[in-house]
Order: C-alpha cells, then sequence, then structure tokens
C-alpha cells in the first residue's frame, strides 16, 4: 500500500507542475518607457493584428529587446498604455480627466488596434460636437452703478436671464441732488448666444465689460452707470435705431453721392465755375473724391487771368481815389461814393478772387473731410438741403442781377444824365466842349456809354476808348458783380449746412430726451458733436477772410447807398425807387448772411438742454465730458478771428452803418 501511494504522490505533484509551467507561459512582462506591466497572452491578443499579439507570440517576426528582468521593452508614453491595456482587458475605454484623447488615439494607431482606434474617434467626434455647442453660449457682463437705497430694487426687478455675479462698494464717489449715499458697482451677467448676439448690439450698444469674477477689482474707470435691466423691457435706445434704415459705409457713401452737402451746393459751385471765380475741376461730379485742382487746367488759368483783369482796374480806381479823396469831395453830396466805389468794388473783387482761389486749392480735401463727418454720422441721416439751396441761389442771384441791370440802365441809357457824369470825361474835355456819345440803342452804344460814364477814370480822353476794352470793362464789371453776391451766398449756403448737420445731432438727442443711455452711448453723441466742432473751426480756418471781406464791403455798400439814397430825392423818381431797392436789397442780404452764419452757433447751443434732461442714474462721466465740452467750446464762423458772427453781431453791424451815416451827412453839412 504504501508503495501505492508514494506512486500516486507523484503523479500528483508533476501535474501541479505542469500546471504551474503552464501559467507561467500565460503570463507577458512589458517595459512600457521604463514603467513594468504585467499581463497574459490573451489579453495582450485581444486583436489578432496588432503589435502586441505579434509581440508575444512565439511565431513573431518581430524583433525586441529584453530587459533583465526578462520584460519586453518597448519605447512609448506609459500613462497612455495603461488606457489601452485596461480596453484590452475589459474592452471599455476609460480615461482619466487629464487624458486627452488625441493622445489615446496616436498610442491606439501604433499599437495598431483597430477597434480601439475607431472608439476614440468616435468619442473626439462627440466631444468636439458638444463644445460647439457650449460655445455657442456665451457670457455677457454688465457693471451697473446704483445707490444704497437702490441695490435691493435692481437685484429684485432683474430678469431671469441675468445672474447676479458680484458686488463692490466704492463709496460716496458721485453725488446725486443734496443726498451723500454710498454708491455699489453690481456686475451681473447673461448667458447669450452668439448667433444672437448681433441682434442684441442693435438693440444694446453698450458695450460689455469682460470681466472674470474671480479677479474683479474695484478698480474701473470706465463702466455703465445705467440701469439697463428691467423686468419687461429694456429701456435703452441707442443712436443707431434713430436711423430708419442702415447702410454700410460704402452704400451711405453712395448715399450721399445724392443726398450728401457736395451734391446740393455743387449745382452753385459749378455757375461760380463758369465765371471763373471756383475754378475746381469735376465740381458737377457727385463724388468728392473726383475734385480736383490744377494750375494749368483752363477753369483755373481763366481765374487767374480775371484776376489780372480786376487788378488792372483797381490800379486805375485806386490811382482816381487818391488824387481826389479831398475835403472838396468829402463834403460834395455823393462825392465819397464818387471817389471811393470804383476802388472799393474792384478792390473787393481782386481780394474775394484771390481766396476763392486759395480755397479752390483746398476744397477737394475739405470736402473728404466733411464727407468723412457725414459717413460717421449715418445713423443720424443725412440733412435735406436741396431746395433751401436752390431758393437761396435763385433768390439772391435774380434779385442782385436786377439790381446790376437797373443800375446799368439808369446810367448808360440813351439820352439820359446821371450825377456820375460831374466827375467823368463827358464834362472835362480839355477844349470844355460836351462830348457827344453814341447814343444808338444798339450793343456797341451801350458799351461806349458803359465804359465811358461808369468807368471813366479809365480812360485819358473820348479817343482812348475803343469797343474792345468797353466790351472787356462790361464783362469784368459783371463778372465782379457776382462775384460780390457769390461771397455772401457761399457763405450761406455752407453756413446753412453746418448747421443743418448740428441741427440732426440736436433732433437725435431730443427723440431720447429723458430715456437711460448707456455711457458708450453718451460717448457716441459726444465724439459725433466734437468732429462737428472740429469741422466748423476747420472750414473757418479756409474762410475766415472770405466772412471778414463780406461783412467790411456789405457795411460799405449799405453806408454809401443810404447816403446816395437821401442825395437821389432831389433827383428823378425812378432814380430814388433805384436807389431804395439797392438799398434794400443789400441790408436783405447782409441780414440773411449773419443770421445764417449764426444759426451754426444757435444750433450748437440747443444740445446743452438736452443733456440737462438726462436722468440721474444715467449720468456718466461721459455725460459730464459732453455737457463740459459743450458749455466752455464756442462754435461759430469768425471773420479773420477778430469777431464771430452770432445773432448779437448784427445789432453791432446796425450800430456801425447808423454811426458812419450819421458822420457822413454831418461831413456833407459842413460844406
Amino acid at each position: 500500500m504504501s508503495g501505492i501511494e508514494s506512486v500516486d504522490k507523484g503523479k500528483g505533484s508533476r501535474m501541479q507542475l505542469n500546471k504551474s509551467l503552464s501559467n507561467t507561459a500565460q503570463w507577458v512582462k512589458l517595459n512600457v518607457g521604463g514603467t513594468c506591466f504585467m499581463t497574459t497572452k490573451s489579453t495582450l491578443c485581444r486583436d489578432p493584428n496588432s503589435f502586441l499579439c505579434r509581440l508575444c507570440s512565439e511565431e513573431s517576426d518581430l524583433i525586441s529587446d529584453m530587459d533583465e528582468t526578462g520584460a519586453y521593452m518597448i519605447d512609448r508614453d506609459p500613462t497612455y498604455f495603461s488606457p489601452i491595456l485596461n480596453y484590452l482587458r475589459h474592452g471599455k475605454l476609460v480615461l482619466n480627466k487629464n487624458l486627452a484623447e488625441e493622445g489615446v488615439l496616436e498610442e491606439a494607431e501604433f499599437y495598431n488596434i483597430t477597434e480601439l482606434i475607431n472608439i476614440v474617434k468616435e468619442r473626439i467626434l462627440q466631444r468636439d460636437k458638444k463644445l460647439c455647442s457650449e460655445q455657442v453660449k456665451k457670457h455677457t457682463y454688465r457693471v451697473l452703478q446704483c445707490h444704497e437705497d437702490e441695490l435691493t430694487w435692481m437685484i429684485s426687478t432683474m430678469s431671469d436671464e441675468w445672474k447676479f455675479e458680484q458686488l463692490v462698494n466704492i463709496g460716496s464717489k458721485y453725488n446725486y441732488g443734496n443726498y451723500d449715499q454710498a454708491e455699489f458697482l453690481c456686475v451681473v451677467s447673461r448667458e447669450e448666444g452668439v448667433a444672437d448676439s448681433p441682434k442684441t448690439e442693435s438693440t444694446d450698444k453698450a458695450k460689455p465689460c469682460c470681466l472674470d469674477t474671480m479677479k474683479f477689482r474695484p478698480r474701473i474707470t470706465i463702466m455703465s452707470a445705467v440701469h439697463d435691466i428691467r423686468r419687461n423691457k429694456l429701456n435703452s435706445v441707442s443712436p443707431s435705431m434713430l436711423s430708419a434704415q442702415e447702410y454700410s459705409a460704402k452704400e451711405f457713401n453712395e448715399y450721399l453721392n445724392k443726398t450728401g452737402v457736395h451734391y446740393y451746393i455743387r449745382y452753385v459751385l459749378t455757375f461760380a465755375s463758369i465765371f471763373g471765380v471756383f475754378p475746381v475741376s469735376s465740381i458737377y461730379r457727385r463724388d468728392v473724391h473726383k475734385l480736383t485742382f490744377r494750375w494749368y487746367y483752363p477753369m483755373a488759368i481763366y481765374s487767374f487771368l480775371l484776376f489780372c483783369g480786376f487788378a488792372s482796374i483797381e490800379i486805375f480806381s485806386l490811382d482816381y481815389t487818391i488824387r481826389n479823396l479831398n475835403q472838396d469831395n468829402l463834403t460834395a453830396k455823393g462825392g465819397i461814393k464818387k471817389a471811393t466805389s470804383g476802388s472799393i468794388f474792384y478792390g473787393n473783387a481782386c481780394c474775394a478772387l484771390w481766396m476763392f482761389i486759395k480755397l479752390a486749392k483746398k476744397w477737394p480735401k475739405l470736402m473728404q473731410d466733411w464727407r468723412a463727418v457725414e459717413i460717421s454720422m449715418q445713423r443720424f441721416g443725412a440733412p435735406r438741403l436741396g431746395w433751401k439751396s436752390t431758393t437761396l441761389a435763385v433768390v439772391l442771384l435774380v434779385f442782385a442781377f436786377t439790381e446790376h441791370g437797373l443800375h446799368n440802365w439808369l446810367n448808360t441809357r440813351p439820352g439820359g444824365k446821371d450825377d456820375i457824369a460831374s466827375m467823368s470825361l463827358i464834362d472835362n474835355d480839355d477844349n470844355g466842349s460836351l462830348i457827344l456819345l453814341d447814343q444808338s440803342a444798339t450793343f456797341t452804344g451801350y458799351l461806349e456809354r458803359f465804359s465811358l460814364k461808369t468807368h471813366w477814370y479809365l480812360y485819358d480822353d473820348y479817343e482812348s476808348y475803343n469797343p474792345v476794352k468797353g466790351f472787356l470793362v462790361m464783362w469784368l464789371s459783371l463778372t465782379a458783380t457776382f462775384l460780390w453776391n457769390f461771397t455772401d451766398l457761399f457763405i450761406m449756403l455752407v453756413s446753412s449746412a453746418l448747421a443743418a448737420q448740428f441741427k440732426k445731432l440736436t433732433k437725435s438727442m431730443h427723440s431720447v430726451r429723458g430715456q437711460m443711455l448707456t455711457m458708450s452711448q453718451w460717448q457716441e453723441y459726444r465724439e459725433t458733436y466734437t468732429s462737428l466742432t472740429h469741422l466748423v473751426k476747420k472750414i473757418d480756418d479756409h474762410i475766415n477772410v472770405i466772412v471778414a471781406l463780406s461783412i467790411g464791403s456789405n457795411i460799405y455798400f449799405i453806408c454809401a447807398q443810404l447816403i446816395t439814397e437821401i442825395d437821389s430825392i432831389k433827383h428823378s423818381y425812378f432814380r430814388t425807387l433805384f436807389y431804395m431797392y439797392s438799398f434794400m436789397f443789400l441790408v436783405f442780404r447782409t441780414t440773411a448772411v449773419v443770421m445764417q452764419a449764426s444759426a451754426i452757433n444757435d444750433e450748437s447751443k440747443k444740445i446743452v438742454p438736452e443733456i440737462f434732461m438726462c436722468p440721474t442714474h444715467s449720468y456718466s462721466i461721459e455725460t459730464q465730458r459732453f455737457l463740459q465740452e459743450v458749455t466752455s467750446d464756442y462754435v461759430a464762423l469768425t471773420g479773420l478771428k477778430m469777431f464771430s458772427i452770432t445773432r448779437n453781431f448784427l445789432l453791432g453791424v446796425a450800430g456801425a452803418v447808423l454811426t458812419y451815416e450819421i458822420v457822413l451827412i454831418q461831413l456833407q453839412n459842413t460844406n
């Protein structure tokens, strides 16, 4: 029995040894990047086509080094090998939070585990979709400023989409009324879609303060000091909502080509360029970027020739004035006008034409700057000046040429007498005999009478006249008359256009009077006002000499016509009517110039009451800056930077005219 038991024990020990050797052969040790992993062949052979299965197979064609423990050495990242090995063990992909799917995908592709590759790619796709859906949402932050007694009300009235984030006590920096209360900054946020953001921007122009609520500090210098959150509605109106139609900058530029300032005044400027007064090429074109000035252009050459013609007549008339401005002429009735009218008239023409030639050189750039301001004000729309500019130009020029025609008819009609004859060639030939002029009702006869009766100081004797010279004198006189009137018309057109720009801004602010505006909206209004004031000052830098010339010449001719009208009472009835008409026209024109130019100052001041109507909770640092700028800056056209054109200036002009008129009457009464 003992022999049989020993045999059975030997068989059992051999079976256990064989089983142990079989299990040892199933285990595989891997050294991945210095980290050892223990697993079985069955686990590694889960995917027969994988690198790991081929590595541990008995008929492996892969050559791999082993370390001193007999582990296969693999030069890969051990961190990302753990998810690979776990997947081979239980067929599920489990990742830690600090592991990226892309890293696992790289390892799966290296080990050629097809199933795992597909799983990781699918997970990456799902992750990206989720990320995109989360990115559609964004957080908009608002910083609200409120008093201590308003804090509870503000938080309780916030709509559901807004979330309270943080509250900061900033003390009592701002005082409203007679009460000194603590001020708070309340940070709120809401989640909104990117796709909805353009719509949000169109109704709420306040730019969000992108704040990290964990890093928020109470050292904010620019904040939205408005309660723009309400339970039922957002009581915030943006200037961009005031425009009936929105345009891009390019589209609005095309729109201004049909409605802008240049579009309306280009007709008058074109008419002036025909007379050689405003030599800007392509002035009739709608696009301001096509305006040019070149000295070698025909219009510029013609303007220069006109200037030479005016200067030539001015030399003769000034010489006549110097020789005849004596005590006898000062005390004689009409003597001052007869001695000085020619030199003043053509001196004014020379100065005005030279000023307009200089302005024409700057005009293309000036109109481009004006167009830039118009484009920046596209949210307010473009002022309509068509009927006003056209009516003003037509009325003024009709009255002006009527006055010029009546003056020439009274002094050059066949067989007529005039009060200038006493100082002309007609009664002053060397032999003392009367020189008979051509009294025929022909054009040549008119030229002869016009030249010798109104421009006698250009001729030494009767024989020095010829029809060509007479025609040139007539054309220069007509052009000088147009230039004299165009100077006033130009000032009125430019002034009315600038005043209309301010009126648009004031109208826009009036439409939101008393409503809650964000600080960015107040900034928008302030910057628009600033751009307009800069435009006025830039234009004034170019035309202040023209304004002074216009006011000075008008005052002189009003005084001259008034004293002549008083003298003409003893003359014919028609001559009295003419001087009365001429005097009234000069008064009307001077008044219109001053009133139109003063409209700029009037419209700029109308913005002040709109700022005063700002609600308490809408008041911010931008509102304060806006109010300070409007009240401290003086916006008006000037004359040589010495006087500003306002309504009060008109009273000063009237007082000057009366004073000089009394002096002239006293001079005549002394003789």
